[in-house]
C-alpha cells in the first residue's frame, strides 16, 4: 500500500530517534503501512541476511520462523556495513546484528534463535597453542565489519593486538588468511569445530584448521531499530521461535 504523506519518508529515513516514538504514539499501527503489508493473510516483511551466510542454514532457519510468525519475508543480502545502517534507519529487520551494549542503546533484539560459536581458523603450517584470549598475543587477526567479541578481547587490542577487517565474506577473510594477512581468522558458525574444517577445507586454497577452543560463544537474534513500528513484530517473532524450538534444535543438528 502506497502512502502519499510524506511522514513516512520521513519516519523511514531518520535514525532511532524521538520523532519516531511520537509517530507511534499520534498515529499508533497506522505507522506500520507503509513498512510492510498482507500479502495472502501473511505480513510481508523486509528482512537483511548477512552476505555470505549459509544459504542451506539460514534459509530454513528463516522460513521455520516466518511460517510460526504469519510473516512472508522480503530478503535481501548485504554487507555487514549496509545492515547495520539500514536497521539503524528502521527500514528493516536483520539477522546477524550481535547485541553489545553501544548496540542495545539503540536497538531491539528478538530472543535467542539458536546460539552458535566464535570459531579460530589458522593455517595448517602455523598452528600455536590456543586456550585463552592472552594467546593471542602477538599475533595478527581477520575479523569481519562490525564483529564484536567482548570485553577481553577489546582489551587486547587496546593492548596493541592487530586486527585487519573485511567485509565479512568468508572468502575473502580466507583469501586474507591465505596470504599471510593474518595468523588467525575469526568466524562464526553453528557448526561444530571438525566439521566447520571440514567445510572449509571445501573452498580453494583452504589449506586450515580451526582451533580445538572458541573465542567464545554468540547468540543468533532478529533485530530492529528501537522505537519503530517495525518492533511491534518482536514479541511475535518471540512466540514463533518459541514454537519452533525443536525444529531449530533439529535443523541445526543437520546443518552440513
Amino acid at each position: 500500500m502506497k502512502v502519499k504523506n510524506d511522514w513516512h519518508k520521513r519516519f523511514a529515513d531518520a535514525d532511532c530517534t524521538l520523532h519516531r516514538r511520537q509517530c507511534l504514539q499520534w498515529l499508533g499501527l497506522s505507522c506500520m503501512v507503509p513498512l510492510y503489508a498482507r500479502a495472502g493473510g501473511a505480513l510481508r516483511v523486509d528482512l537483511l541476511l548477512l552476505e555470505g551466510a549459509s544459504i542451506n542454514f539460514v534459509l530454513p532457519l528463516v522460513r521455520l520462523i516466518g511460517e510460526a510468525a504469519g510473516i512472508e519475508w522480503q530478503i535481501k543480502y548485504v554487507p555487514f556495513a549496509r545492515m547495520l545502517q539500514t536497521v539503524k534507519g528502521g527500514q528493516a529487520l536483520a539477522l546477524g546484528v550481535s547485541k553489545s551494549p553501544e548496540r542495545e542503546q539503540s536497538l531491539a533484539f528478538s530472543d535467542s534463535v539458536t546460539s552458535g560459536y566464535v570459531w579460530l581458523v589458522t593455517r595448517r603450517n602455523n598452528v600455536f597453542a590456543y586456550r585463552a584470549p592472552d594467546d593471542l598475543r602477538g599475533h595478527a587477526m581477520c575479523t569481519g565489519l562490525g564483529m564484536t567479541l567482548g570485553a577481553e578481547f577489546e582489551r587486547l587490542r587496546a593492548e596493541g593486538l592487530r586486527v585487519e577487517r573485511f567485509s565479512g565474506r568468508l572468502s575473502q577473510g580466507l583469501a586474507m588468511l591465505s596470504a599471510d594477512r593474518c595468523d588467525v581468522l575469526v568466524v562464526t558458525s553453528h557448526l561444530e569445530a571438525e566439521r566447520l574444517e571440514r567445510a572449509l577445507q571445501k573452498h580453494e586454497n583452504a589449506d586450515v584448521v580451526v582451533m580445538r577452543t572458541p573465542l567464545t560463544n554468540k547468540a543468533l537474534n532478529f533485530s530492529v531499530c528501537q522505537g519503530h513500528a517495525l518492533a511491534m513484530l518482536l514479541p511475535r517473532i518471540n512466540s514463533a521461535i518459541d514454537q519452533q524450538r525443536n525444529a531449530i534444535k533439529m535443523l541445526v543438528s543437520q546443518a552440513a
